[in-house]
C-alpha cells in the first residue's frame, strides 16, 4: 500500500491545489482498498487480486480501486448509529470527493472510483 499511497500523494502534489492534507485522500485510497479486501472476492481467495488505478488531467485525480468483485455486496453509502464501530467509510468519502462510484467492468471485476478537482476541499 506504501507504493499506491506516494503515487497518490505525487500526483496529488504536482496536480491538485487540495486544501485537504494528502493524509485525507491516503485514508479514502485506504478505506476502499480494505473495502475491496473485506467486502469482496479479492479478499476471499488465496490469490485474491486488488488493483490501484491513478491518473490526473482536466483538472481532477481520478483514483480507482479495482477488485474481483462480489455476489453479494454491492458499495452503498450506509446510515449508522452514533455508536456503531464501522460503516462511515463510503459516507466520509460521498462529503468530501467531488464525485465518486462504483460499477463492475466487463470482466466482471467491481470498480470503486473517486474523484478529487483542483481547489476540492
Amino acid at each position: 500500500m506504501k507504493p499506491t499511497r506516494l503515487g497518490l500523494n505525487l500526483i496529488l502534489s504536482a496536480n491538485c491545489s487540495c486544501d485537504q492534507p494528502t493524509f485525507f485522500w491516503d485514508c479514502r485510497l485506504s478505506e476502499l482498498v480494505t473495502n475491496a479486501i473485506v467486502h469482496t472476492d479479492s479478499g476471499i481467495a488465496p490469490d485474491g487480486l486488488v488493483t490501484v488505478y491513478l491518473a490526473a488531467g482536466c483538472g481532477r485525480v481520478h483514483v480507482e480501486v479495482i477488485d474481483e468483485g462480489s455476489a453479494t455486496s454491492t458499495p452503498v453509502v450506509r446510515q449508522v448509529h452514533d455508536d456503531s464501530d464501522g460503516g462511515r467509510g463510503l459516507w466520509m468519502l460521498d462529503l468530501m470527493a467531488t464525485a465518486w462510484g462504483s460499477h463492475l467492468d466487463d470482466e466482471a471485476a467491481g470498480v470503486v472510483w473517486f474523484e478529487i478537482a483542483h481547489g476540492a476541499a
